[in-house]
């Protein structure tokens, strides 16, 4: 069973086996973050922003690759722990939610979704 943790409206799904291994694989391939994904701000890997708060999930660490598209997912790759912290807008911690700190190897990013019946459609939910 693979090892979850939620930080919000963010999902964490720790990789195993053969997808594991495509994840290291991918890696390989991107050079840096910053060359491969705009999400980079000042230096700053945002997850996710919510619409309301205006707070972002972020990962500071400059050694963290997110490979945008793998298994139709976003995911993270490290060799030492990922932290992912909660910060308001001037980057300083916000109390809702803890820093979340992922072991080293390759976690799925997956953000949760709102179903609106009458539409039949979903969106991202932001906090």
């Amino acid at each position: 069973m693979s090892k979850m943790i939620r930080q919000g409206d963010l999902l964490f799904i720790q990789l195993e086996g053969s997808q594991l291994k495509t994840a290291l694989e991918q890696r390989a391939e991107i050079k840096r973050v910053t060359a491969a994904n705009p999400e980079k701000k000042d230096d700053v890997l945002q997850l996710a922003e919510g619409e309301i708060t205006g707070h972002v999930h972020v990962v500071e660490q400059t050694d963290v690759q997110l490979i945008d598209d793998l298994f139709g997912d976003r995911v993270l790759v490290a060799d030492q722990d990922i932290e992912v912290k909660h910060v308001d807008e001037k980057g300083e911690s916000a109390e809702e939610h803890d820093t979340a700190t992922l072991d080293p190897g390759a976690w799925i990013v997956r953000q949760q979704e709102e179903f609106e019946p009458r539409g039949n459609t979903s969106r991202a939910a932001f906090d």
